[in-house]
């Protein structure tokens, strides 16, 4: 939604000249010449979240690894604890626990997705695909608002035309997105573009106060 926001709001901000032929003003999705510093400061936290993330399970991995080599009683005692707190009785448990006892991976395993910490193993290219799906995904749907300068000479109705695509996109976006989760489509359709046209609001707004 930054891209479609940050375009939208420039463009109806600005109202830039056009050309004849019509041409798309790549200018305005990077007005200052440079890619929006907010944008990858947002890839920056991806990535070292996603990082993070990895980095966090590989420790805890290590560290179950360590104590099921050190101490396996001790983890074996921890397992037969919280089922009896289920109340599986001992006589079937114990077959669980021995069977992990004798396979040190998949107790490991177990540990981290299922008993103690319920972690899920990361995909190791997860920090890198994250941060580019997101820089691609700003400046594709950064492009909508601007598509019809390709078309429009005028830019007053250019303005109007890619605020009316927009505000379609959204509410197509929204309609998928509230299909897709199990919520009610036709709502998330509506507050999606609600929010949308209010953010771009917003930020035309505020854009207009510092400029007096």
């Amino acid at each position: 939604m930054d891209g479609f926001m940050s375009s939208l709001a420039y463009v109806c901000m600005k109202k830039p000249l056009q050309t004849d032929p019509p041409t798309i003003p790549v200018v305005n999705l990077f007005p200052s010449g440079d890619f929006p510093e907010g944008e990858i400061q947002q890839y920056k936290d991806e990535y070292l979240a996603a990082k993070g993330e990895a980095d966090h399970y590989a420790r805890e991995v290590k560290r179950e690894q360590e104590e099921i080599k050190t101490i396996p009683k001790t983890e074996a005692a921890e397992v037969a604890e919280t089922l009896a707190h289920y109340e599986v009785e001992p006589h079937e448990y114990s077959p669980v626990v021995n069977a992990l006892r004798k396979n040190p991976q998949a107790w490991v395993d177990f540990m981290m997705r299922l008993f103690e910490l319920g972690l899920e193993k990361p995909e190791p290219k997860r920090a890198l695909q994250s941060a580019f799906t997101i820089a691609i995904a700003y400046v594709l749907v950064g492009f909508i608002p601007l598509f019809p300068y390709i078309f429009i000479p005028q830019a007053a109705d250019a303005v109007v035309t890619s605020v009316v695509i927009t505000l379609l996109l959204l509410f197509i976006f929204g309609y998928g997105k509230g299909h897709f989760t199990g919520s009610r489509p036709f709502k998330s359709a509506v507050e999606t573009a609600f929010i949308g046209a209010v953010a771009s609001a917003s930020a035309f707004c505020l854009a207009k106060v510092v400029q007096l």
